[in-house]
C-alpha cells in the first residue's frame, strides 16, 4: 500500500502564494501614482541608477520610467504572481507549472527593461526580482515534480521578494509625492 502525500505543505504554499499576489497588486497600486510624465524617449535602459542630479531630477526620471514601461512591466509581473496563485490553488500541478514559468517571464521582462534611475529604488527592486527569480524556479520545478519541498522554496523566496519589492515601492512613492 502506497502512502499519499501529505497536501498540508503544499496547500500551505498556495495560500502563502495568494496572499502575496494580493500584497504586491496593493504594492503596484500605490505604486509611482498616477502623475503625468512628460512623453519619455523610447529607450529605458538610458538611465542610470547612479547618476541622480537631484531630487526633483530623480523624481522625473523615475515618472519618465514609470510612464515609458515601468507601470506596464510591474502591471504583468503581479498579474503573472496572481496568475501562479490562482493555478496553484487550482491543484492543477501543469497549469501551476505552467503559470510560474509565465511569472518567470514577467521577471525577466522587468529586470531587462532597464534599471530605475534612482539608486534606492533600483537595489530594492534588484533584490525583489532575484527572490522573485528563484521563487519562479522552484515554484516551476516543484508544480512539475509536484515536490512540497520546492514549493516550500519557492514560498519563502517569493515572500522574501514581496518584503523587497515593498521596500522598492515605499523608495518609489517617497520620491513621487
Amino acid at each position: 500500500m502506497s502512502q499519499r502525500k501529505a497536501p498540508l505543505p503544499r496547500l500551505t504554499a498556495m495560500r502563502t502564494l495568494m496572499l502575496i499576489a494580493a500584497i504586491a497588486a496593493g504594492i503596484l497600486a500605490a505604486g509611482c501614482g498616477s502623475a503625468a510624465a512628460p512623453k519619455p524617449a523610447p529607450v529605458r535602459s538610458s538611465f542610470s541608477p547612479v547618476t541622480a542630479v537631484s531630487s526633483q531630477t530623480t523624481q522625473q526620471a523615475v515618472l519618465a520610467w514609470w510612464a515609458s514601461g515601468g507601470k506596464a512591466d510591474f502591471a504583468a509581473l503581479i498579474s503573472a504572481l496572481g496568475a501562479a496563485s490562482t493555478a496553484g490553488k487550482s491543484g492543477n500541478m501543469a497549469e501551476f507549472a505552467t503559470a510560474c514559468q509565465q511569472f518567470g517571464h514577467a521577471i525577466t521582462t522587468l529586470q531587462s527593461a532597464g534599471p530605475v534611475p534612482d539608486p534606492t529604488s533600483q537595489m530594492w527592486l534588484a533584490r525583489a526580482l532575484a527572490g522573485y527569480s528563484t521563487g519562479a524556479a522552484d515554484c516551476q520545478a516543484g508544480a512539475q515534480a509536484d515536490n512540497a519541498a520546492l514549493l516550500q522554496q519557492a514560498d519563502a523566496a517569493i515572500v522574501a521578494g514581496t518584503a523587497d519589492l515593498g521596500q522598492a515601492t515605499a523608495a518609489l512613492t517617497k520620491l513621487s509625492a
